[in-house]
């Protein structure tokens, strides 16, 4: 990442924060860092910064990691989870049962546009 990659970086993450009302010091103990890796991060003085790290601040500020690892131009999956394993991670308390219905009822939504991509016909 280059400097003005991390300077942008910092920017939105400290934007983030502060817009959480967390400080700097809040957001280096729940992410277990030192409070000096938050207020460098946010600067722009990391160049890589390590994704373990990246990705247990974007928890912390509620962002996208796939948002946070773009600006940082790191790897982002160009697939996304399948749904049930999303919703596992995105919402624990979800029983199986649940995440079965919603599962049945996206695959109902989807069905149309995925005929239609089979057929090539636009909507």
């Amino acid at each position: 990442m280059n400097e003005e990659r991390a300077r942008r970086l910092g920017a939105f993450l400290k934007a983030r924060r502060e817009e959480l009302g967390y400080s700097a010091r809040y957001v280096a103990r729940a992410v277990e860092v030192r409070d000096s890796t938050i207020m460098r991060l946010e600067r722009g003085a990391y160049g890589a910064p390590a994704p373990d790290k990246l990705a247990r601040i974007a928890d912390v500020l509620d962002l996208d990691l796939a948002d946070v690892f773009a600006i940082a131009e790191y790897a982002v999956p160009s697939r996304f989870p399948a749904f049930p394993h999303y919703l596992k991670l995105r919402y624990p308390a979800l029983s199986e049962q649940a995440i079965d219905e919603l599962r049945e009822h996206l695959e109902r939504l989807v069905e149309p546009a995925r005929a239609g991509e089979l057929t090539g016909a636009t909507q």
